[in-house]
């Protein structure tokens, strides 16, 4: 029998990790994962809406995150976050199944986000910053990154990320 080139290894092996990120992204039926799971784990910042509402006048704009931006909430409860090219390093917790409370070495005060989607792809946060009749709010949209690193003696790794 004629032995596999490694041109057919290499394809059943990309095949294999197919089907493993589509059994991967699909919900975990047998026990529901926690709020703290859910979070934690590498997000992929995908934009930013603001309200501003200042002397009586109402702006709405939205931003989008520059590519490679994320937010890596690791279960130690330390966080990378990359925003607009500039990388901080800080700390998390859930305040609740709600809310969630973010530190980094850039901002002075902990903050408190709501929690508005959370699920095992995406994840949405909203803020609201109020000075007397004005108020400022913001939703961050992120979404779950997976990476997968595969170790092939002959042929070296290959790296995988997938978006949910």
């Amino acid at each position: 029998m004629k032995k596999p080139t490694p041109f057919i290894k290499m394809s059943l092996l990309a095949a294999l990790v197919l089907i493993l990120f589509s059994y991967g992204c699909k919900k975990d039926e047998d026990k529901p994962a926690t709020v703290k799971e859910k979070v934690v784990g590498k997000w992929t910042f995908e934009k930013i809406d603001y309200v501003d509402f200042i002397n009586g006048e109402r702006d709405e704009y939205s931003e989008p995150a520059l590519p490679g931006d994320y937010f890596d909430f690791r279960s130690d409860g330390k966080m990378t976050v990359r925003i607009d090219g500039d990388e901080d390093e800080g700390t998390w917790s859930l305040v609740n199944d709600n809310k969630i409370q973010l530190s980094a070495t850039d901002i002075t005060d902990k903050i408190i986000l709501d929690i508005k989607t959370l699920t095992n792809s995406n994840l949405v946060l909203y803020g609201k910053e109020t000075m007397g009749s004005d108020y400022f709010e913001y939703t961050l949209y992120l979404k779950k990154l997976w990476v997968a690193s595969l170790k092939q003696p002959r042929f070296g790794s290959i790296t995988i990320f997938a978006l949910c």
